[in-house]
């Protein structure tokens, strides 16, 4: 939000969809960039075992346990890796 500046409901609402459109499209990048390297790590998985669909994380994490052979806590550790900045 702008600082310092009074603005409508209707501007402030406008904003605030705006800033939670930009972060879900910050999200599908990193997510977008994070799923290439991993198939490049990994060359078993493909587009479907990294197939992100927003509430169904759980879903994903269970893919790629039984796809890479790992606990869920091994494959958080890699989507960790993966989605950190300078990765």
């Amino acid at each position: 939000m702008f600082l310092g500046t009074k603005h409508s409901p209707f501007m402030i609402t406008l904003i605030t969809q705006v800033e939670a459109f930009m972060t879900k499209l910050e999200i599908k990048g990193d997510w977008k960039v994070a799923s290439g390297r991993l198939k490049q790590e990994f060359a078993t998985l493909t587009d479907d075992d990294v197939l992100f669909e927003k509430g169904k994380e759980e879903e994903l994490l269970g893919r790629l346990q039984i796809k890479l052979g790992k606990t869920k806590d091994q494959v958080r550790s890699i989507l960790d890796r993966f989605l950190s900045p300078g990765q």
